[in-house]
C-alpha cells in the first residue's frame, strides 16, 4: 500500500514538518466545509486542492490498496483475431500508445483464463500510481456488477466508490476518465456501451474506454459492439477512433518467469527448477498451460498428481483433469483450515457432521449445485448478489444463507468475493 498520511488543520495555523513530504490540509473556519479551498503543502510548496481532489485521493488509496496482483507478466497480444500469431507486440505499451492517442475505445479480446481481469487491475494500478492533480481519472468497472450497464454505467460505479452527486456533477462537467470496463461476456451485454452511455458527446461524460472481453463470446462480425458511432442521423461507425488487441498464449519463458513469481508467494516443497522440469516432462502440459488460469491450476496440483510416479512421461493431464484435481485440492486445504481453526459450539458440530458426510464429497456437491443454479437462475452470470434480508427467501439462501451448514461450504468452495458480491 502506497502511504500518503494527511494531516487536517483547523484555523489558519499550518504547521510544517521539517524533512517530510507531509500534506497539511488547512481549513478557513469562517466558510462553509464543502464549498471553501483545501491547501496543500508538500516540501514548502502550496498549492490549491478542491473537495473533489481530496474525494479521489481517499479513493486513490483505497484502490491501490486493493488492485495489486501478486504475480503479474507483462502479456503480448497480436492486433486482431485475423492477424499472424507471430506479429506480437507488448500488450501494455500498446495500451499507453491507445491511451496518447486519439482513439477512444480499446476492445481487448483473450480465451478463458487468458488474463483479462488481471491485465485490467494491474492498469488500474498503474494509472492510480502515476495519478496527477487534475489529470484523467481511471476508474475500474465491473461491468457483471453494474445493474443494466448501458444507461449511467459511469455514475452508478461512481457511487458505488462512494462519491457524492456534487463531485460526480463536477466529474461530468471538467474531468476526463479512463473507464476499464470488465467482463463484457459475464454480462451476457450486445449492446455498445460506448453509444449507449453517450460518451465524448456535447454536455456527456468525456472518457477513453479499454474494454475486454472473451474471445469465444463474439461472432465474426463484433465491431458494431464496440465500433463508436457518428451522432448525426447517419450512424457511421468511426474505425478511426477505435483499436483492438487479442492476448496470445505465454510463450515457455512467461511461463517460467511466472513460475519464479508463484513459488515466493508462500512456503512450498518444490522450487522453481522442480515444475518446470515437470510442465517439460510431462506429455503436451506445456502447451496446456500457456494462460495464467490453467498455470495456476497445473502450479497447485502438480506435487499432488505427480507424487509416487517414476516415469512422468507417461503421465496425461488434460484440462478437465486439472480442473477436477484443483477442487480437491482447494477442499482439502479448506477442510485443513477449519480443522485448525477454533469454531464456535454450533458450528464444530456442523463441520463434524460434514466430516462424517464426506467433507469433499459435500464440497464437490455445493459447488456443482451452485454451478447449475447459476446457469439456470442468470443464465449463465457467474456474480451473484446477495444480501440476507433481500434474498433470504430466494433460491440464493441456499447457497450463501446463514445456515451454519452452508456458510462453511461456501467459505470452502472456490469462490472470490467482494461485499455483497460473490
Amino acid at each position: 500500500m502506497v502511504n500518503h498520511p494527511i494531516t487536517q488543520q483547523h484555523g489558519t495555523g499550518g504547521g510544517n514538518n521539517p524533512g517530510s513530504s507531509q500534506l497539511t490540509r488547512e481549513c478557513d473556519t469562517d466558510n462553509d466545509m464543502q464549498s471553501v479551498s483545501k491547501r496543500l503543502k508538500v516540501k514548502d510548496t502550496e498549492q490549491e486542492i478542491s473537495p473533489l481532489e481530496y474525494a479521489l485521493h481517499s479513493i486513490r488509496l483505497q484502490r491501490l490498496e486493493e488492485s495489486p496482483q501478486p504475480i503479474f507478466i507483462s502479456p503480448m497480444a497480436k492486433a486482431n483475431l485475423q492477424a499472424r500469431d507471430d506479429a506480437l507486440f507488448p500488450l501494455m505499451e500498446k495500451i499507453q500508445e491507445f491511451l496518447a492517442s486519439e482513439r477512444e475505445v480499446m476492445l481487448i479480446l483473450g480465451d478463458s483464463g487468458a488474463g483479462k481481469s488481471t491485465i485490467n487491475r494491474h492498469l488500474e494500478h498503474q494509472l492510480w500510481t502515476g495519478y496527477k492533480q487534475g489529470g484523467s481519472i481511471p476508474l475500474h468497472i465491473n461491468l457483471p456488477a453494474i445493474y443494466n450497464p448501458a444507461q449511467d454505467m459511469i455514475e452508478k460505479q461512481l457511487h458505488n466508490l462512494n462519491l457524492s452527486d456534487e463531485h460526480i456533477h463536477e466529474l461530468k462537467e471538467c474531468r476526463q476518465l479512463i473507464l476499464i470496463c470488465d467482463g463484457y461476456d459475464e454480462s451476457h451485454l450486445t449492446v455498445n456501451l460506448y453509444n449507449a452511455n453517450r460518451l465524448n458527446q456535447l454536455g456527456k461524460w468525456q472518457a477513453k474506454m479499454i474494454i475486454s472481453c472473451r474471445s469465444q463470446f463474439l461472432g465474426s462480425d463484433y465491431s458494431n459492439r464496440f465500433v463508436p458511432e457518428t451522432t448525426d442521423h447517419h450512424k457511421a461507425i468511426r474505425m478511426d477512433l477505435f483499436q483492438e488487441a487479442v492476448i496470445a498464449p505465454f510463450s515457455e519463458r512467461q511461463v517460467e518467469d511466472y513460475v519464479e513469481q508463484y513459488v515466493p508467494l508462500e512456503p512450498r516443497i518444490w522450487v522453481t527448477e522442480d515444475y518446470m522440469r515437470m510442465l517439460t516432462t510431462i506429455p503436451n502440459l506445456m502447451d496446456l498451460v500457456r494462460n495464467p488460469f490453467l498455470l495456476t491450476l497445473a502450479l497447485e496440483v502438480l506435487p499432488a498428481i505427480t507424487k509416487q510416479k517414476k516415469d512422468f512421461s507417461t503421465i496425461r493431464i488434460t484440462r478437465v483433469h486439472l480442473y477436477d484435481t484443483f477442487i480437491v485440492h482447494w477442499l482439502n486445504v479448506n477442510k485443513r483450515r477449519l480443522e485448525s481453526n477454533t469454531l464456535s459450539a454450533d458450528d464444530r458440530i456442523v463441520f463434524d457432521q460434514l466430516l462424517d458426510a464426506g467433507f469433499i464429497t459435500m464440497g464437490i456437491d455445493y459447488s456443482t449445485r451452485l454451478a447449475s443454479a447459476i446457469f439456470e437462475r442468470q443464465d449463465g452470470n457467474p456474480l451473484v448478489q446477495y444480501i440476507h434480508v433481500q434474498d433470504g427467501n430466494t433460491w440464493k439462501a441456499e447457497f450463501f444463507g446463514m445456515d451454519p451448514e452452508v456458510r462453511l461450504l461456501q467459505e470452502s468452495a472456490p469462490l472470490t468475493r467482494s461485499g455483497n458480491h460473490f
